[in-house]
């Protein structure tokens, strides 16, 4: 017996297999935290950059190669959490901000990275 499937359950049956896939390559990789020092004085020239770091980092924290990015209130360090094959990835991944030549860094392997998911509160009706 041939069974026969509609255009919207192959589609359907193919995004399934996409984020499938996607998922387990995501999280195979390792995780890396990369810390990052900033200068005491930041130059016109970093300044005029921020813009074309804050892009570069949304485009990475969209594809997944980043999981967060975090600034200290007082702007001396920066903490990335990135996903990677290797330590050689994330230097070639964090080679591509602009702000990299303003920055010494640190690169870390993690064990785990815990994050809590996002909670979208119930909705009432009362």
């Amino acid at each position: 017996m041939v069974q026969h499937f509609s255009k919207k359950s192959v589609f359907l049956i193919e995004i399934l297999y996409l984020l499938v896939n996607f998922h387990h390559e995501l999280f195979s990789m390792i995780q890396y935290m990369i810390t990052f020092s900033l200068p005491d004085t930041f130059p016109q020239e970093f300044i005029e950059q921020i813009p074309e770091q804050r892009f570069v980092i949304d485009k990475m924290l969209k594809e997944g190669k980043l999981f967060s990015y975090t600034l200290t209130l007082d702007r001396s360090r920066l903490w990335c959490i990135a996903n990677a094959d290797s330590e050689m990835e994330v230097v070639s991944l964090i080679h591509q901000f602009p702000l990299i030549d303003y920055m010494n860094y640190e690169i870390e392997e993690l064990m785990f990275h815990n994050q809590s998911a996002i909670q979208v509160p119930a909705f009432s009706l009362n």
